[in-house]
Parts: structure tokens; sequence; C-alpha cells
């Protein structure tokens, strides 16, 4: 009995998960040359990098660097607040003409496991995650009895698994409790480092295996039920039939678990 009301509640809360931003908040994914939806990701980290948390400077109301003009992002943004962003990640692939920022810092204050590191990176794909922000106000939220900064980092880190899906590995600097978190999430998240960086607080080069968890979302577990649930939801956001007629399948799911169990009583 439990274990049914448990996975009923997994797919009721998705459910309601995936209804509430589509009915409060659009979804963006930009790179460098969709000027105006990535202005208004600049903006978002300036109000939160250099306004609130006075972590960057810059003259203007973009907080930008060269790491952007090949990024990938994604964005989100509220439909009641005059469709303004709201929270925000971007992306940065390899290239073998530069090495990723998490590294560079890895073989600046980590030198002992910086080449350790490489060893375990060698012959595989990898992007890095970074400048990932929520706007002070959503942060502190509550939506179905939790901050609505738990949802949205669930909503952020699932674009980051699209955008990554070429890739073996999603590389990241994280807080412990951060890490913590995403692992509830079902993000299976690894220390790559052993000791921590300095990066605007202590955080540890992480990895997330991207094939490893797109095999998962093939066939879901409960834990990972959430994730999948927002990765179709951004898969289909502009396929309005496609998503209607999901959302209809996942109904027709709780239906029959109700059902079957209401049957298995009598």
């Amino acid at each position: 009995m439990n274990l049914f009301f448990n996975k009923l509640k997994t797919h009721c809360t998705s459910y309601a998960i995936r209804e509430f931003f589509l009915t409060n908040y659009n979804f963006e994914f930009f790179n460098s040359t969709n000027k105006d939806i990535a202005n208004k990701s600049y903006n978002l980290r300036y109000k939160v990098y250099c306004e609130e948390l006075g972590f960057e400077k810059t003259d203007n109301q973009l907080e930008k660097d060269h790491h952007d003009n090949y990024s990938k992002g994604f964005i989100i943004s509220s439909k009641n607040e005059k469709h303004s962003a709201i929270a925000s990640v971007r992306v940065i692939p390899q290239n073998k003409n530069y090495e990723l920022p998490c590294l560079v810092l890895a073989k600046e204050q980590i030198p002992n496991e910086y080449e350790l590191i490489k060893n375990k990176l060698n012959n595989l794909t990898y992007i890095e995650i970074s400048r990932l922000v929520i706007l002070n106000n959503f942060r502190h939220k509550a939506i179905f009895g939790k901050d609505i900064q738990n949802y949205l980092l669930l909503v952020l880190f699932a674009s980051t698994v699209m955008m990554s899906k070429e890739n073996d590995l999603i590389l990241f600097l994280c807080e412990k409790k951060l890490m913590l978190f995403l692992k509830r999430l079902g993000f299976n998240v690894q220390l790559l480092s052993e000791q921590p960086i300095e990066h605007k607080g202590l955080r540890y080069l992480v990895k997330i295996n991207v094939k490893e968890l797109n095999e998962l979302i093939k066939k879901p577990t409960d834990k990972i039920i959430p994730i999948c649930s927002i990765i179709s939801l951004l898969k289909n956001k502009n396929r309005p039939k496609r998503l209607k007629l999901f959302l209809a399948l996942e109904s027709l799911i709780i239906f029959t678990l109700i059902t079957i169990e209401l049957i298995h009583q009598h």
C-alpha cells in the first residue's frame, strides 16, 4: 500500500509541477546569435552577480564574458512578471583551443589532482555548466509546500541534459549542499576532485554521466520521474498537440494506478 501511494504521489507531483510551469513560465534555449534572448540572460546575471552578490563588475547592465561567444544557454521567464527573466544557466562546450573554466581553476588550485582528473576525462567529451542564476524573489517563494527554487533547479539542470546530449559528461563546480540536493532529484552527481576549489565559496568539481542518465530516462524509475517529466515538457514545448497527448497519457497512468489499487483492495 505504501509503495503504491508513493508511486502515485510521485506521478501526481510531477504532473502538477509541469502544469504549474506550463501555466506560469516560458522556456527558451539560445546562443550568442539570439541577441534579444541572450541579453535577457546577461541582464539577469547582472542583477544577481553584480547588484545582489557583488561577485562581478560591469560598466553596463549585461554580465557576460568571452565564453558567452561560443556557449549555449537556457532561460526561464515569468508570464506574470511581464515576461521578465527569473532563472538562467549557461553551457560551455569543450574545445581543443581552450580549457574549460572549471579545469583552469582545478589546475591552479589543486595541481596535485589536476592530472588525475584529466586522465579520468581522457577520450571523453564533456561540457561545463556555469552562470546558473535564480532571481532573489524566486529563491524564497513556495509551491506544493516546497521552495520554488527546488523546482527551478530541476528545470535548469534538465535543460543542461538536453543541451549536452551529444556529450559523455557534464562538469561543474558545486557546493556539497547542492550536490546532495541534486542526488535526491535523481541526478547521479559524482566527485571529480577530492579537494575543494575556491570560487565564490568552497566548491567541488563534479560530473554527471549524460549517457548513463539518458539510459535511465528510457526506463525511468520512480526516483527520476520528475526529471523525465520536465525533459518531456522542454522537448515538446513548441509542439502543443504532442504535449497535450503526453499530458493525457500521464493522466491515464495516474487513473490506472488508482483503479488497480482499488481492485486489489476489494
